[in-house]
């Protein structure tokens, strides 16, 4: 697509807006939103609840949203205004709120969760009178739905069980990258004595977990350190999650490297057979790039001194397989043939006129096996904790591809410039990688923690619309002017 500068735009302005109608649609004005077939229109509409719940407006490109509200559903509800835009998405715009982005995020994980839930009632041929269906509470304000509307569900324990924990939020502080670096080298990185699938490893209990997550500094938030601390310390009461391996990836695509010397890492902990080929002189690091566009992301890392992994760095793992370090070959291959399998009976679904055999070889064409095939052939008593360490000159944008084309891109040198004055301001070493982890829960039949809300819920009333914090805002004064 070829860029389109604003000058070019320029003179198409004045005839652009020419003809706009401002409407508020509300139950004061009674106004309706129509739409003649033959005459184009355009228009600005204000509105409260009937614009906020579900409302689809036909071409509708720019939306500025304040609007608060507790609920899931209604959230879900308040993202169908654009409707399909094929062929233009790139031209829909939305302007909102970084706590409406938070909790529309956190709806959109609780989403995926339950679909994963879905996933895995098909491939053990269940159904959902059998197979329990759970949908997470928000730790902080936001609700499923209304009161009314739950009466018939029963509230249980939140859980970390068949979960992939990951840091996604880094302080980028020179004390903190520091003391998280130090406590890696002098806490972690000695104890490390064999290795497997490019990543070192050794054994540790639940507690030295809970020590690890609750006493050496890391990038989880302080919630999840004291409620997955908990959730252990409960599964650890009834024989579970007793038998940690925690590793480290020390094969990244980065050109940047760190010798075992500088991590502190003990070759004489390895015996011959323990190394499996792997070259213990120099540690690769990943790659992960800082915040470009998103100008809310760039005002977090450079205001706030938080990197946020968000987008595809959201998911902190280099590969997959590395979920699959506790397995045997037998186990992969299993997890792998599994995969496959359910594959072709979802294509077998959507097109039944699709033979088996045509189904599998169309499934095994999927590149990426999911890491939840690996980490659900886990036993209860296994947890894995896998570091990864990123290379800090991609995370502040001195290398990259935000700065790939530095000579030839005058926005990539502003980017780089803006990075190297808080590195200078904040006196930061970028030889030291941010440390990142990554913890894998297996699936427990009997669950011991957590809270989520499970069961009948009651679907058929009409409950009306939902007791919006901002419903009963009072009109304008010049609302007959609009």
């Amino acid at each position: 697509m070829t860029p389109i500068v604003y000058d070019s735009l320029k003179p198409l302005l004045t005839e652009a807006i020419k003809g706009i109608e401002v409407k508020a649609i509300n139950s004061y004005t009674k106004e309706k939103l129509e739409y003649p077939k033959n005459t184009p229109k355009k228009i600005i509409a204000i509105g409260g609840n009937r614009l906020s719940r579900g409302f689809t407006l036909e071409g509708l490109t720019i939306n500025y949203f304040t609007r608060v509200t507790n609920y899931s559903d209604a959230l879900l509800q308040m993202g169908r205004w654009f409707g399909y835009r094929p062929g233009y998405l790139d031209c829909c715009k939305i302007f909102t709120t970084q706590d409406s982005l938070d909790k529309f995020n956190s709806t959109t994980k609780c989403i995926e969760e339950l679909e994963a839930e879905f996933i895995k009632m098909e491939e053990k041929d269940k159904d959902p009178a059998s197979f329990v269906l759970r949908v997470k509470k928000h730790p902080g304000t936001l609700k499923i739905t209304r009161p009314s509307i739950l009466k018939n569900a029963k509230e249980v324990k939140w859980s970390y069980q068949d979960q992939l924990e990951m840091t996604t939020r880094f302080p980028v502080n020179k004390e903190h990258i520091e003391n998280t670096w130090n406590n890696l080298k002098n806490n972690i990185a000695p104890k490390f004595n064999t290795s497997k699938d490019g990543l070192l490893t050794y054994s540790a209990s639940g507690e030295e977990i809970i020590n690890l997550l609750k006493n050496q500094s890391n990038n989880f938030d302080i919630d999840r350190i004291n409620q997955m601390s908990k959730f252990i310390e409960l599964s650890n009461e009834k024989g579970l999650l007793t038998n940690w391996t925690i590793a480290l990836k020390i094969t990244g695509s980065s050109q940047n490297k760190i010798t075992t010397d500088t991590l502190n890492i003990k070759p004489e902990n390895f015996t011959p057979n323990s190394l499996n080929d792997i070259n213990l002189d120099e540690i690769k690091l990943a790659k992960r790039s800082g915040p470009s566009n998103n100008e809310d992301d760039k005002a977090s890392f450079l205001k706030n001194g938080l990197f946020k992994a968000s987008g595809k760095n959201a998911n902190i793992i280099s590969s997959n397989t590395d979920l699959a370090i506790l397995l045997s070959s037998k186990q992969k291959e299993e997890a792998v043939k599994s995969f496959y399998s359910n594959k072709a009976k979802e294509i077998q679904r959507m097109d039944e006129n699709i033979p088996a055999e045509e189904a599998l070889i169309k499934a095994k064409k999927s590149k990426t096996i999911p890491e939840r095939c690996y980490r659900e052939k886990m036993t209860e008593n296994q947890g894995l904790l896998v570091i990864y360490l990123f290379d800090s000159e991609y995370v502040f944008n001195q290398k990259g591809k935000n700065s790939d084309n530095l000579v030839k891109n005058s926005e990539g040198l502003i980017l780089k410039e803006e990075f190297k004055n808080y590195i200078d301001t904040n006196d930061i070493d970028t030889k030291i990688p941010l440390v990142g982890y990554a913890i894998g829960f297996p699936p427990m039949e009997n669950d011991p923690g957590g809270i989520y809300m499970q069961g009948d819920y009651e679907l058929n009333e009409d409950e009306g619309e939902d007791e919006d914090e901002a419903e009963n805002e009072e009109m304008p004064t010049d609302i007959n002017k609009i």
